[in-house]
């Protein structure tokens, strides 16, 4: 997924004159969250707060989705967030 939006950020600047990496420096750092261990994912969002808490219990229902989380373990990442 990085090598992905390496790939975009390469492409976008032929089109756009500003440098577009920093800017998209957010994205990456959203995208390498996913592949935290779930015990890392309260620091986290802790400590982006660039992110809205829409944003951040958004990625820990992907993740706990996706990785097959218990509910409970879901549930307690997200009570500790909110």
């Amino acid at each position: 997924m990085s090598l992905d939006l390496q790939v975009l950020i390469n492409g976008l600047q032929h089109f756009v004159p500003l440098n577009v990496k920093p800017k998209l420096q957010i994205v990456e750092t959203f995208i390498k969250a996913y592949y935290l261990p779930e015990t890392e994912y309260v620091h986290w969002a802790r400590a982006h707060s660039e992110y809205s808490k829409n944003q951040i219990v958004g990625l820990i229902n992907l993740v706990a989705s996706m990785k097959g989380w218990k509910r409970k373990t879901r549930s307690e990442v997200l009570e500790k967030i909110e």
